[in-house]
């Protein structure tokens, strides 16, 4: 035989390429190269025949696939089956124990590659003889040969298949006693329809139709097979077990006798590593919303129990994760089900093994619920009422998802049955669910309820009663005269929903005592100007208890308010925020969330008996006042043994005492007493501070929406700034004091959402807020900043001031002449002032943040920096601003620098002087001060416009020269400025004034 060339040799290497692409690709050049030139094509079957039984599973797939693609073009005249057979009797030697399973698996691919060229299909016979021969030497591959079996068996007639299939694999089945294994009734599932006759010989359960009919003792049979199978073939064995099981409808039978009871048999760890796959195995195809009741029996359930629950170890967590794919895949079902009338049953099966997406940590019956056609979901709904605790609670996480026929159905079932703590919690958590929420801290504030919604509400609480739908239309129609119908209609409906489903008769008549009272406010609404301000105190009121649910009905209620709020209102509400602990929580004395949460939703009630009560007694407490009593104390003890001694009464009665061991009694009782209240007083504390933070936190809420909506008129925004401030410091003194720092976190963060407001709009050419207001608020700020240590708290207050600026603010240099007045005289203020008063960040922010504002009072502000009279931390703060509005002239027009040239001329020989007789004087350096004037430097050089620069450039250019020749001469002197320059300027003093020559130099 003739060598083959490099190319072709190179050409069977990419045949066991791993990449499939890579593989594909070559299988395509050597199957091209075969069509073209057949010179090698002895060597090209000899290679590929070897090839077939290769250790690499990639080499079997590429090798197999070229031999069978290039078999379809042989002349079978020349290639008969014997010679094939022969060069692979000659390659693949099953006698060799080495290599005997991969020569065999070889052998059982050539036998699928002649097959499937289409060329020899005609010797049947020799094929399955052969095939037979290596199933009864090797049984492992009895699966892959019964499976070809089948694909031939689909191209013969029924003579063929008895003759060369049927009859020679029954007598070797027959013979090996291997009837019951699972390759052989897959065999038999797969052709009933085609050789029904033929099969129900040895398969009582094919009928002549080609259907199957399983009975308990082919079940047995079938369990059996099931046992027989690995674990690679029982996922095949069972596709083809259910397939044909559902086409007899008899897959309950199937599961239950014979897979269920395969999963379950067994060690434990067997049962668990193939109970969810099989169970989820049998829900892929399925159409048949009812096979989940088939599957989720108690026995899945108490796995599911075991697996769910149990600590997360490593095995633990893989079959956690199988548990998961079987629910999803149940979920997958519920959607897809082609009868959603079956839906009920199942939901009834699973409610009736308990707390399934408890169990299961996934929402399943939920699911099936959202399913549910409209009159199923009353159908269930009509028996939800007699649910567990947790079938009532489910439906708080679905309600807004289901259609509104069905949430006005839920809703009146639950309203009309006597209401339980349960229901009453179930109810009130779904009312709130209707709202939509949105809340963007300063921007916006969405809360809306749909007129949809409106309408079934209206008609829940109208229900069936004539009366009760008279009193509904009589209060819309007194809400729609008023300019606050929304919020008063949405409260009311609440209001008479909530006492529908109150538990408690107190409760319930509170509830409608406030809808009573609410349809009175309705009515004085444009008679008594005081009845808004009653109305919010109803919201407070209701805000203030502890039902987590009263709060989105009322910030509803509260944000349809605020364009008619006035400010006397909205000072009322910050008035409540300032209210003491004890005051606040005297009135609102169970305001806590979380206790409130669980006291929705426990339906336990307290034992009331003497039993309970002397459990609840202190033994140390019992012990003082005995000592305290001394004589006078009853020992029940004692008294016992007494009356059963002497069978007398004396012990019934205290001894009788003189006045003066009274007088003494008196005061060990004072004593006991002044001893044991201060643990009582520091328990009634804390509540009342739970109390009381829990309140402010929702009024605080009541802030921000004031805040954030639109409609709120900015007037009314405003006013809030200097109350937020005074509440901010009453809070930290309260922190101070209490030795936290939770309560002035939330007014902190309102003033800077005040701060960060965008700027009032004009409308139709009048300012929203005038003048004399935006200074009557600087003046409050700075009388409020008196004091303030906190830097947050003065941070805040500082951005406010600025805040205040920029909304007098015409254009980027230009702000209200007596607004900027007012900055300026409150910086001159803070220069001259004795006693500290003024903060230097509520005196600078403004101006450093908005420095063009300030360009005409450049002047003012440098003799300030550079007036030694000042103190110097007040100086530097002044060259700083200095320094700031001379850079903000690098974003203006160069026509704005020659407008202030002069000045500019000034301020560059104001520094130079300083600067030189800083450098003479280097020990008198102040290194924050000397910094900033450097600062100064550079932005005079690099900021102004070309035109000025030469101007200044003869007081700067000596000046810098000279700091670079100290630099060098006296660099230890002036290397104490490097520190703060750097933390200043951003750069070391030397890189700065390099800067500054560089620009003022280009310019001569």
């Amino acid at each position: 035989m003739i060598r083959p060339p490099q190319e072709l040799l190179t050409l069977f290497y990419g045949l066991s390429e791993l990449d499939e692409k890579k593989r594909q690709k070559s299988i395509s050049e050597v199957v091209r190269k075969f069509e073209t030139d057949k010179t090698h094509l002895g060597y090209c079957i000899e290679r590929l025949v070897g090839g077939i039984s290769s250790n690499r599973a990639a080499s079997r797939i590429g090798y197999s696939t070229a031999l069978s693609l290039i078999l379809q073009n042989l002349d079978v005249s020349e290639w008969t089956l014997d010679r094939i057979f022969g060069i692979a009797d000659t390659k693949m030697d099953l006698k060799d124990r080495s290599a005997g399973y991969t020569h065999a698996i070889g052998h059982h691919l050539l036998a699928v590659a002649l097959w499937n060229s289409g060329l020899y299909n005609k010797s049947v016979n020799s094929i399955t003889s052969r095939e037979i021969t290596l199933m009864h030497h090797f049984p492992l591959l009895a699966a892959s040969v019964l499976a070809f079996f089948v694909d031939i068996s689909q191209k013969v007639s029924a003579k063929e298949f008895k003759e060369h299939i049927l009859t020679p694999l029954r007598q070797y089945l027959e013979s090996a006693l291997l009837a019951s294994t699972p390759e052989y009734i897959a065999f038999a599932l797969q052709l009933r329809q085609k050789f029904s006759n033929q099969l129900r010989d040895n398969f009582p359960f094919i009928q002549s139709d080609g259907s199957v009919n399983f009975s308990q003792e082919h079940c047995q049979l079938l369990f059996a097979a099931l046992k027989k199978c690995d674990r690679a073939y029982s996922r095949v064995f069972i596709s083809h077990l259910i397939a044909s099981a559902r086409e007899s409808e008899q897959f309950d039978l199937v599961y239950k006798e014979a897979i269920e009871k395969w999963t379950t048999n067994g060690d434990e760890n067997k049962v668990l590593e193939r109970i969810f796959d099989v169970a989820a195995l049998c829900l892929q195809n399925s159409t048949n919303c009812l096979d989940i009741i088939t599957i989720f029996s108690e026995e899945l359930l108490k796995r599911l129990k075991n697996v769910m629950h149990a600590r997360k170890d490593p095995q633990k967590r893989i079959v956690q994760e199988k548990a998961k794919s079987l629910c999803k895949e149940m979920i997958s079902l519920i959607g897809r089900s082609e009868n959603k009338d079956q839906l009920l049953k199942v939901l009834k099966h699973l409610d009736d093994l308990g707390n399934v997406d408890q169990i299961c940590s996934v929402r399943i019956t939920t699911e099936i619920i959202l399913q549910l056609p409209v009159n199923l979901f009353g159908k269930f709904v009509t028996k939800l009422p007699d649910q567990p605790e947790w079938g009532l609670r489910r439906m708080t996480s679905i309600f807004g998802k289901l259609p509104i026929q069905s949430q006005a159905k839920l809703l009146a079932t639950l309203t009309t049955v006597i209401p339980t703590q349960t229901i009453q919690s179930t109810v009130c958590q779904v009312l709130d669910t209707l709202f939509y929420v949105m809340v963007r801290p300063g921007e916006s504030v969405q809360l809306h309820l749909s007129e949809d919604n409106v309408k079934m509400l209206t008609k829940i609480v109208s229900g069936d009663d004539q009366e009760q739908a008279e009193i509904v239309q009589s209060a819309r129609e007194i809400f729609e005269k008023t300019p606050y119908k929304d919020s008063f209609l949405v409260l009311w409906l609440y209001l008479k929903l909530w006492a529908k489903v109150s538990t408690s008769q107190e409760d319930k008549q509170q509830y409608e005592d406030e809808a009573s009272e609410v349809v009175e406010i309705g009515q004085k609404c444009g008679k008594d100007s005081d009845s808004l301000t009653i109305f919010l105190d109803l919201l407070l009121n209701l805000l203030g208890r502890s039902r987590k649910y009263h709060r989105t009905p009322a910030y509803f209620a509260y944000v349809h308010l605020l364009p008619h709020i006035s400010t006397d209102q909205l000072m009322h509400i910050v008035s409540v925020m300032t209210m003491d602990d004890e005051e606040l929580g005297g009135e609102f004395s169970d305001v806590d969330d979380e206790e409130a949460d669980s006291e929705d939703n426990d339906g336990e009630s307290d034992v009331d008996d003497e039993e309970g009560d002397s459990e609840g007694v202190d033994a140390e407490l019992l012990t003082k006042l005995n000592q305290a009593l001394g004589k006078a104390a009853v020992n029940g003890n004692s008294q016992n043994k007494g009356d059963e001694e002497s069978g007398s009464e004396s012990g019934s009665e205290p001894p009788d005492l003189d006045d003066e061991e009274m007088l003494a009694m008196d005061e060990r009782l004072a004593e006991a007493f002044k001893k044991m209240a201060p643990a009582f007083a520091k328990k009634d504390k804390s509540d009342s501070q739970r109390a009381a933070a829990a309140f402010r936190s929702r009024v605080a809420d009541l802030l921000l929406f004031t805040l954030s909506y639109k409609e709120t008129p900015m007037k009314l925004k405003m006013s809030l700034i200097i109350p937020l401030v005074e509440l901010a410091k009453i809070q930290l003194k309260k922190d101070s004091a209490n030795g936290e720092g939770g309560h002035v976190k939330k007014a902190i963060e309102l003033l800077n959402i005040v701060a960060h407001l965008k700027k009032p709009q004009t409308d139709s050419g009048k300012k929203p807020i005038k003048d004399n207001q935006l200074i009557e608020i600087l003046d409050g700020l700075k009388r409020e900043a008196k004091g303030i240590t906190n830097p947050e708290l003065a941070s805040a207050v500082a951005q406010l001031a600025c805040f205040i600026l920029h909304s007098s603010m015409t254009s980027q240099t230009e702000a209200s002449p007596s607004v900027k007045q007012a900055f300026v005289n409150l910086f001159t203020e803070f220069m001259t002032q004795q006693d500290g008063s003024i903060g230097n960040e509520l005196a600078v922010a403004a101006v450093i943040k908005y420095s063009g504002v300030f360009l005409d009072d450049l002047m003012m502000f440098g003799q300030m920096a550079f007036n030694e009279e000042y103190r110097i931390f007040r100086r530097t703060e002044a060259a700083n601003c200095v320094a700031c509005i001379v850079q903000s002239l690098k974003n203006m027009d160069e026509e704005v620098s020659a407008q202030h040239a002069s000045a500019l001329k000034k301020l560059a020989k104001m520094v130079a002087e300083y600067v030189m007789k800083a450098i003479e004087n280097p020990q008198e350096i102040k290194p924050r001060f000397f910094a900033t004037a450097l600062k100064l430097v550079h932005s005079l050089g690099l900021s102004i416009a070309d035109e000025v620069k030469p101007s200044i450039a003869k007081h700067l250019l000596p000046l810098c020269d000279k700091i670079l020749e100290a630099e060098q001469e006296q660099g230890k002197s002036l290397r104490k400025c490097n520190a703060a320059c750097h933390q200043i300027c951003g750069r070391p003093q030397g890189s700065l004034v390099k800067a500054v020559i560089k620009s003022l130099r280009e310019e001569e």
